[in-house]
């Protein structure tokens, strides 16, 4: 039996929409963020947008926080992305993006945490 997948993205002009959904864990958020840098198009990209609405628990360790933002600092370099948003409403979630942000070397992108994703796109969009 294969489990279902976690997410979903979905591939926009100047940047990606990652839809996490179910009981969310470090794995399924690196194999979406894997995802993301294997596509052709990574290296343009100016945002991401993960969106937490549909996660109903989230797992990370303290130490799968700063590996993840580790990763996505040195992501960053190699890309044009220069704006990362976080969309939620779960308090576990929101929990985990501040210490995710905390660990963020200062200069790696600009960070948001909303709970819509109609903020979160404007956000990332605007110049």
């Amino acid at each position: 039996m294969t489990k279902e997948s976690q997410y979903s993205i979905t591939y926009e002009a100047e940047g990606a929409y990652v839809r996490m959904r179910g009981a969310c864990t470090y794995r399924d958020v690196l194999e979406a963020t894997i995802s993301l840098w294997e596509n052709p198009s990574f290296a343009s990209m100016k945002y991401e947008i993960f969106d937490y609405l549909d996660v109903t628990e989230i797992n990370f360790s303290d130490y799968e926080v700063v590996e993840l933002a580790f990763r996505d600092s040195v992501a960053g370099r190699m890309t044009r992305r220069t704006k990362m948003a976080i969309v939620a409403t779960h308090p576990d979630v929101i929990e985990l993006s501040k210490r995710y942000r905390k660990t963020l070397p200062e200069s790696s992108f600009d960070f948001l945490v909303t709970d819509t994703p109609e903020a979160a796109r404007a956000w990332a969009t605007q110049t």
